[in-house]
């Protein structure tokens, strides 16, 4: 599975136009069988501050779907933007547990630790 990290600054005033764009285009990415899931994030602090996460099977589905979306001209200006959208592509696949799972050396309480802190 490959994961894709979009940060996007929204003007003030245009995130409901923003959340409709990026709903509009979940539907137009699900029609590809490497799509495997979006998540649309909102820094609660900057509420014009928003993350993509996506997660497509490999790295040549999500290519094939940049290239038929029109995504290789990420330049692009909309007029939600208040600057210009950053993209991180995953380079190197996750391996083993996660903190989540509990795995070797502690995670999970490493986890649980993070999550009493924020309670």
């Amino acid at each position: 599975m490959i994961r894709m990290v979009t940060a996007v600054e929204v003007t003030p005033g245009q995130e409901g136009a923003w959340q409709e764009a990026w709903r509009t285009l979940r539907e137009a990415r699900s029609r590809y069988s490497g799509f495997q899931g979006a998540s649309l994030l909102r820094d609660s602090a900057r509420p014009t501050q928003y993350l993509v996460l996506s997660e497509w099977a490999d790295h040549a589905q999500l290519a094939a779907a940049m290239r038929e979306l029109g995504w290789l001209g990420r330049d692009q200006v909309v007029p939600w933007a208040a600057g210009p959208t950053r993209v991180y592509d995953e380079i190197e696949e996750s391996v083993g547990d996660t903190m989540e799972t509990g795995g070797a050396g502690g995670a999970g309480q490493r986890s649980n630790a993070l999550n009493r802190e924020r309670a």
